[in-house]
C-alpha cells in the first residue's frame, strides 16, 4: 500500500485499483487518486511495443504529435466550441483583454480567442510544439513552461485578465502552489478557466493503462472547487459533464487491448463492489469546467 499521506487531505487511507502499468490508490477521505509506476510490466516479455517500457525518457516528447496536421484541426475545433460553450454562454467579453492559455498546444485553439480581440500569450510543455507555436502565430509571447517546476510568474513577468487551465490539472503535483502561481500572474478581478478537469473512475484508470507517461493525480470536482475559493476566488461557473466523444480509440479494438482492458476493468470491478465512495466504479470519462474570479 502506499505509504505517504493523501496529497489533498493528508488522510492514509487507499483503496488500491491495479492496472497494467500502475496502481491507483484512492483516497478514501477526499477522492484523491494517484499512481504509482510498476518496475515491471507483466506481459513485457511478449512481441508489442505498448505492452513494454517505452524508450522515449523525458515525457516532454510524448507531446511531439501537438504539430501534426490531425490534431492542429482538432485544435482549431477545439477552440470554436470552447467559446461557443463557455465564452459567449457566461458574457465573457475577451476584447482587448490579456490572455494566457497554460500548456496551450501548438496555439490554434488559443488563435481562435485572439480572433475575439484579446491579446494572447501561450505556454506549452512540449518544445518542438514551443517551436512550432512561435513560428506559426503572432502572440504577444510564447514560453515553454514545467507546471510542476517552473516558477510562471518569473517566466511570463506579466499580469493577466484570464488565464486558461485546460486539460492540465491532472498533471499538477501540488494543486494548491500551482493556484498560487496563477494567481499572482493574475490582473485584478482576473478570472481562471479550468476546463476538462478528469475525475477518477474506473474507465478513466483502465483506459491509460498502457500509456508510459500518464496523469500524476485525478481530483474530485468539490476538491477543485475548494483549492480556488480557498485561495480567494469566487466560483462564477461549475460544470460537470460525462465526455460526451467516444471514449474508445481504433486500437482499443486490438485483441490484446481489449483483453488487458476487460482483465483490469473486471479486477478493478471487484475490489470496488462493495464500494461507494465518489463515482470511482463508473466506466466512462468525467470532467468538470470551471470559471473562478479573483475576489476583491
Amino acid at each position: 500500500m502506499l505509504d505517504t499521506p493523501c496529497i489533498t487531505c493528508a488522510a492514509e487511507e487507499y483503496i488500491r485499483i491495479p492496472t497494467y502499468k500502475r496502481d491507483w490508490y484512492l483516497c478514501r477521505e477526499c477522492g484523491t487518486a494517484v499512481p504509482r509506476n510498476r518496475t515491471r510490466y507483466p506481459l513485457s516479455f511478449l512481441p508489442y511495443k505498448d505492452l513494454k517500457r517505452n524508450a522515449v525518457s523525458d515525457p516532454r516528447q510524448m507531446y511531439d504529435y501537438f504539430v501534426e496536421p490531425v490534431h492542429i484541426e482538432h485544435s482549431r475545433n477545439d477552440g470554436r466550441d470552447f467559446i461557443a460553450r463557455y465564452i459567449q454562454p457566461s458574457g465573457l467579453n475577451l476584447s482587448g483583454k490579456t490572455v494566457l492559455d497554460l500548456s496551450g498546444g501548438n496555439g490554434h485553439f488559443l488563435r481562435e480567442i485572439q480572433c475575439l480581440g484579446a491579446t494572447v500569450s501561450l505556454t506549452e510543455f512540449n518544445r518542438k510544439t514551443v517551436e512550432y507555436a512561435d513560428a506559426t502565430h503572432d502572440f504577444a509571447a510564447v514560453f515553454e513552461y514545467d507546471m510542476n517546476n517552473d516558477n510562471l510568474a518569473a517566466l511570463t513577468q506579466s499580469r493577466y485578465d484570464v488565464i486558461l487551465a485546460r486539460a492540465n490539472l491532472m498533471f499538477c503535483d501540488d494543486l494548491q502552489a500551482f493556484i498560487s502561481q496563477v494567481k499572482s500572474c493574475l490582473a485584478p478581478g482576473g478570472i481562471v478557466i479550468v476546463n476538462n478537469a478528469v475525475e477518477p473512475t474506473l474507465g478513466v484508470l483502465v483506459r491509460v493503462q498502457l500509456d508510459e507517461f500518464s496523469y500524476h493525480a485525478l481530483r474530485q470536482n468539490d476538491v477543485v472547487q475548494a483549492a480556488f475559493e480557498r485561495a480567494g476566488f469566487e466560483t462564477a461557473l461549475r460544470q460537470n459533464e460525462t465526455d460526451p466523444t467516444l471514449y474508445v480509440y481504433d486500437h482499443d479494438l486490438l485483441p490484446y487491448w481489449m483483453a488487458l482492458h476487460y482483465f483490469y476493468e473486471i479486477r478493478g470491478a471487484r475490489i470496488l463492489k462493495n464500494e461507494r465512495l465518489f463515482a470511482l466504479p463508473a466506466r466512462d470519462r468525467r470532467r468538470s469546467t470551471f470559471i473562478f474570479r479573483l475576489a476583491g
